[in-house]
């Protein structure tokens, strides 16, 4: 099995090294940047200025600009929960995984791949701005076995990882409940954070065993954040809001941080009343 996954994992990256394009994403060698989202309740807020910033556990760091990430080159894994416990929802899960494909404001310089997962991963479509072949990707869902999202969030992060300073991400809908990964659950969040690859999981209210608040932790450590629906109505409804977060990404520039530095996890807090800051942040 380690061995299929490998494959998957080698694939997707040989299609991302093909999507990207260095000419729309170079930025200068000396410094690192975060993407970050401000949020006031559920409100973007768009106008955020370096001096309202305090930067922490980040030594003599300085804030050289803050610009809108809705530029850079956008990366997306759509990954379709394919276990047992997602039978009685295929046709659901289907419109919404369209709406999520018919939605995506792919580029040419953007990309989006299908992963399926149960108790293995299965690559359905590279990276490609052709949403005529991410629909085709979708296929006939069957769902049976259980199910390896750790699994799902460690390759989808390992292959979008490569990509330096595209935007990425990881959507799935799933009940969350991990019952047949080979990866645990803390290396395959941080190997999420690590890549900055935010993980956005739609789930239904109330679903089998999913442990919203074990996973809201770590998935907020993402950049993330966890959608709960009732019905189809609700769960498409849901799929803007998600896009929304993607396209409201502020691009951070430090000067004085090194990529060890930030990888390892800085504090970034907000002067404006009741402004937070959403940004990948270390597992402690």
């Amino acid at each position: 099995m380690l061995f299929s996954r490998t494959v998957i994992l080698l694939a997707l990256c040989s299609v991302s090294v093909l999507a990207q394009d260095p000419s729309t994403t170079a930025l200068p060698k000396s410094d690192v940047f975060l993407d970050v989202s401000f949020k006031n309740g559920n409100s973007f807020i768009d106008d955020i200025q370096p001096q309202e910033l305090t930067i922490k556990r980040a030594g003599n760091a300085q804030v050289v600009s803050i610009e809108s990430a809705g530029e850079f080159p956008l990366q997306v894994a759509i990954a379709m929960d394919t276990s047992g416990s997602q039978r009685a929802f295929v046709r659901q899960n289907f419109e919404i995984y369209s709406k999520i494909i018919d939605l995506l404001p792919l580029r040419a310089a953007d990309s989006a791949c299908l992963i399926s997962f149960s108790n293995s991963i299965n690559l359905l479509q590279g990276l490609t701005s052709n949403k005529m072949l991410l629909r085709r990707g979708l296929g006939d869902i069957v769902c049976s076995g259980p199910t390896g999202f750790y699994d799902a969030i460690f390759y989808a992060s390992s292959a979008l990882g490569n990509q330096g300073e595209f935007r990425k991400a990881m959507i799935a809908i799933t009940d969350g409940e991990d019952n047949g990964s080979y990866h645990g659950k803390k290396e395959a969040f941080g190997e999420a954070i690590h890549n900055s690859v935010r993980i956005f999981v739609l789930t239904r209210e109330n679903p089998f065993g999913f442990q919203r608040p074990y996973h809201s932790s770590d998935i907020m450590k993402t950049g993330g954040n966890i959608s709960l629906y009732k019905d189809l109505k609700s769960g498409l409804d849901a799929v803007p809001n998600i896009l929304d977060e993607l396209a409201h990404l502020k691009r951070i520039t430090f000067s004085g941080l090194t990529a060890e530095k930030l990888k390892s996890g800085i504090e970034i807090s907000v002067s404006r009343k009741g402004v937070k800051a959403f940004y990948p942040s270390a597992i402690r």
